[in-house]
């Protein structure tokens, strides 16, 4: 993505940048810079919240808001290539129990595959 690994940290500072990114099946976003809300589908009211990462110059971390609906976390890793272009990889670490899983794991793979679309599409090189 064409941006520095500062760029794509500072966008993640504030959660409420989120709302750009979001696709048109989530509603009733709410956010502040720390934690943001929405409803996803019929996933529910899902409640993500920046966490500290061990390597925060590196990484943004993300969590469920009260492990509700399930307990995810969320991982960017930031990757500087250059000055002005950084490759940003995902971890997902989802606890579900099967039959969670067998509903939920499309519709969050969907929506995170969406968001890393968004994001490389904000910073997409004009």
């Amino acid at each position: 993505m064409a941006a520095s690994a500062d760029q794509v940290l500072a966008f993640f500072s504030d959660l409420q940048n989120l709302e750009g990114l979001m696709p048109e099946s989530v509603s009733q976003f709410e956010a502040s810079s720390e934690r943001c809300f929405f409803k996803l589908g019929n996933l529910g009211r899902i409640g993500l919240e920046r966490c500290s990462s061990g390597d925060s110059n590196s990484a943004v971390s993300l969590r469920t808001v009260d492990n509700k609906p399930f307990a995810v976390d969320l991982k960017l890793h930031l990757n500087p290539i250059s000055t002005q272009e950084t490759e940003v990889g995902m971890q997902v670490q989802a606890d579900m129990n099967p039959f969670m899983q067998m509903m939920a794991a499309k519709p969050l793979e969907q929506f995170l595959g969406h968001l890393l679309k968004k994001l490389a599409e904000r910073y997409a090189i004009n």
